[in-house]
């Protein structure tokens, strides 16, 4: 092989190496969440680590009543909304950017927020957005599943389990969640019955402009 070609592939084989996002490989693990949709104060608190047991990020879910959740955002200073959010931050603080966002939503407008209204009927098998949801990120997927849903006379849920896993997959580079693949149900003018593929238009702060939210440029 000639010496040219040779500074060639080493100089090409550079440039890939330098765009290739690698992220931590992080270690999983498979754990239930006991969950009331009663008002009873729901804590899971999961600093997640990678095979060498380094503090990458940190998985926290919060909920309970109203009153509960308000309480929270004066004592965190994070916005959490009944019944139960998840969020999953860079580092070991817990702080309101999560990236279960697909974009710049707080919590509250990501799949990371459950409603009660999410766990029965029709919006409970919507894809991504009822009891099962995936999350896919930095070289990992993290799995929320909502089992074992108990209604009371009414028909309400009172009581679930939450199962939260992770698993590795090196393929994925994103580094926030990925959009799902299907449209929204809760945004005006849909609704559960009717399953749509697809996806919505990701909204970002224009920050240069003082702020106002506009289409995601990437």
């Amino acid at each position: 092989m000639k010496p040219l070609l040779i500074l060639f592939l080493i100089f090409f084989s550079s440039i890939c190496s330098a765009d290739d996002t690698s992220w931590p490989v992080m270690k999983e693990f498979d754990e239930e969440l006991l969950a009331y949709a009663d008002g009873k104060p729901i804590e899971y608190v999961k600093p997640l680590t990678d095979i060498n047991g380094n503090i990458k990020y940190l998985l926290v879910c919060r909920g309970g009543s109203n009153e509960y959740t308000a309480s929270l955002s004066d004592d965190l200073n994070i916005n959490y909304v009944s019944p139960l959010t998840c969020i999953l931050n860079d580092g070991g603080t817990e702080t309101e950017s999560s990236l279960l966002a697909e974009d710049d939503s707080p919590p509250w407008h990501t799949r990371g927020q459950f409603h009660l209204n999410d766990l029965v009927g029709a919006c409970a098998n919507y894809p991504e957005y009822g009891l099962l949801r995936h999350f896919r990120l930095r070289g990992f997927e993290i799995t929320l599943s909502v089992i074992d849903v108990k209604l009371d006379k009414q028909g309400n849920p009172e009581q679930f389990n939450l199962r939260i896993s992770l698993r590795q997959d090196v393929e994925i580079k994103s580094t926030s969640a990925e959009q799902p693949g299907f449209l929204n149900p809760h945004i005006k003018g849909r609704n559960c019955d009717k399953v749509e593929k697809g996806n919505d238009t990701r909204m970002c702060r224009d920050w240069n402009q003082g702020g106002p939210w506009a289409p995601c440029k990437d």
